[in-house]
């Protein structure tokens, strides 16, 4: 019964409605018809100005913050690459690193006595 009770009311009711406006001068309705102009309000004052400081937040992580942590990570590989031809496993080696480093230690101490 509600069903048939719907088509009756469809059908009685049903009229072709215009796609276009009816043409008027009277600023109140071109206000209204356009809801008080919310929508470009609202896309001017909050979201192009929200978008343009996403895309600079994201433009500043990608370059600066991820630039920084990149330009990091390649120093200390490249540092750790020229350390491990120190480490070579050899105790020759280790000892003439040693007795380089005292060497050095003693000129350092004996040239600030000096000065």
């Amino acid at each position: 019964m509600v069903a048939i009770g719907v088509v009756i009311g469809w059908l009685a009711n049903r009229r072709d409605v215009p796609d276009e406006e009816p043409a008027t001068s009277n600023p109140l309705a071109l206000i209204g018809r356009h809801d008080m102009y919310a929508r470009a309000i609202d896309d001017a004052a909050v979201v192009k100005p929200g978008t343009a400081l996403a895309h600079g937040v994201a433009a500043f992580d990608t370059h600066a913050v991820d630039g920084a942590a990149m330009g990091t990570a390649g120093v200390m590989a490249g540092l750790g690459a020229g350390l491990r031809k120190l480490q070579n496993g050899y105790v020759r080696s280790y000892g003439l690193t040693t007795a380089i480093g005292v060497v050095a230690v003693g000129l350092i101490v004996i040239l600030g006595r000096m000065a």
